[in-house]
Order: structure tokens, then sequence, then C-alpha cells
């Protein structure tokens, strides 16, 4: 199930991505994960939130965020 109005940008990002949602009831959680499952961030996010992400590597990465029992899942390219 996805969340609804829930944009996740730049994709690719350089350092900074941008998490917006239009509207959610309960606590939202942004995971990141590296392409062999290791989870690397795992924070309580808020609607128009922006998460630093200078320290990794260029690469392929794997988002979940999850709100109101609803779960987005994506790639994250990281430049």
């Amino acid at each position: 199930m996805c969340i609804n109005n829930l944009t996740l940008y730049p994709n690719p990002a350089s350092g900074i991505v941008n998490i917006d949602f239009a509207t959610h009831h309960g606590e939202t959680v942004f995971e990141l994960f590296d392409m062999q499952g290791k989870k690397l961030i795992s924070r309580i996010v808020s609607a128009n939130e922006e998460i630093n992400l200078e320290h990794l590597n260029s690469g392929i990465y794997i988002y979940s965020i999850t709100t109101d029992g609803k779960v987005e899942n994506g790639k994250l390219i990281i430049r």
C-alpha cells in the first residue's frame, strides 16, 4: 500500500534529500538501506523535512517510509 502525496526528491541526490507528504496521522519513519540490506538510517521525520546524506558514498540505496501502517519503498540514487 502506498502513501498518498508522498514525494522524495531530488532523485538522484547529491547530499540532501527532501521528504514531502501532504497528510499523515501518526509517526512517520524514514529508513535507508544499502543494496546488501544493511540499515544505514532510521529516523522519525516530519512533512517537508530535509535529510543530510552527504556522508554516504555514491550509489543506489533503498528507502522505506512508513506512516499509518502504510509503507512506501523505492530506490534512491546518490551521486
